[in-house]
């Protein structure tokens, strides 16, 4: 059992609780090292960092992208109006 914690991650689930809405494996079924050295060559440490994401996405950069768009646009974005979707 795991908890699903962090900012990479969908939804908070505390210890003890199995949430099966997650979809998401346990970390121990993942080849982490293996992992965590992808991860530090896209800049970050953080071993779940492929887990899924927020549902509306990284909460840091729809934060950037917001001030970017305030200011380019000259209208406030908030962060929590933003979704960010993998579509191509």
């Amino acid at each position: 059992m795991t908890a699903q914690t962090g900012p990479y991650v969908g939804n908070q689930t505390p210890e003890g609780l199995i949430n099966f809405s997650l979809g998401q494996p346990s970390p121990r079924m993942l080849p982490l090292d293996e992992i965590a050295k992808g991860a530090a060559s896209l800049g970050g440490a953080d071993r779940l960092v492929l887990q899924y994401g927020a549902t509306q996405g990284f909460v840091g950069f729809r934060e950037a992208l917001a001030g970017f768009l305030s200011q380019r646009y000259g209208a406030e974005v908030r962060a929590e109006q933003l979704a960010l979707s993998g579509a191509v």
